[in-house]
């Protein structure tokens, strides 16, 4: 390791044992695939070769917590060419027991790592279009993608509803989002890690998970 990349490494270590100290979340740092003492984040970038850094656990605002510092090597789908790629991903395990429809929401202006791995893990997902229950604004339509499967769209829709949406667009900036396996997960790609983008991932992903739990509540009620 460069000594570029090792001062990188420790001003990021405690960057985010800083942070984790704030918000109630306990820093581990590096946890291998097969270490069974530590829940595994999952979500679309899990693979079998990923390595995961700065994780640490915790519990925020009555959600548990978990943050990690992803890498992996990932093909180009055209070219086949392999190129690094580092994703910072806050877990969020959300409280309610129905089962929830698998659903990804990004930016059109996400990498196309992040379409890699989507398409080739879910390959049942498809973008969606929204609006059988409710307008969703245009700033939202324009920037934003939603995947999951067609037949599922009207649960996405209870679930993600124009206030989520707007919610989105207004604060998460270049997060994404993914519900999975009862985990909402926020997902940054960002090169730099930074007090303020931690700050945004766990604010806005514990006012997220509130919201789906609160539609799911609903969904439920109805069903």
């Amino acid at each position: 390791m460069t000594p570029s990349k090792l001062l990188e490494k420790r001003k990021d270590k405690s960057l985010v044992v800083a942070f984790g100290e704030q918000f109630g979340l306990v820093y581990f740092g590096f946890v291998s695939q097969q270490d069974d003492e530590h829940k595994l984040v999952r979500g679309l970038t899990l693979s079998n070769q990923h390595s995961d850094a700065h994780y640490c656990i915790g519990t925020y605002d009555n959600y548990d917590v978990a943050f990690v510092e992803r890498r992996d090597t990932i093909a180009n789908t055209t070219s086949k060419h392999k190129t690094a790629h580092r994703w910072h991903i806050m877990a969020f395990d959300l409280h309610t027991s129905i089962e929830l429809p698998h659903v990804f929401v990004g930016r059109h202006s996400h990498s196309e790592s992040f379409y890699t791995q989507l398409f080739t893990k879910y390959s049942s997902l498809r973008s969606l279009h929204l609006g059988n229950l409710g307008t969703y604004k245009a700033d939202f339509l324009a920037e934003y993608r939603v995947y999951g499967q067609p037949a599922k769209v009207i649960e996405i829709e209870s679930l993600l509803s124009p206030i989520a949406t707007e919610m989105l667009s207004k604060h998460f900036g270049t997060l994404a989002i993914e519900i999975e396996d009862g985990t909402l997960y926020v997902y940054s790609e960002k090169p730099r890690l930074s007090l303020p983008l931690l700050e945004a991932m766990i604010k806005n992903g514990v006012w997220m998970a509130r919201h789906i739990d609160s539609n799911a509540q609903m969904l439920q009620e109805v069903n």
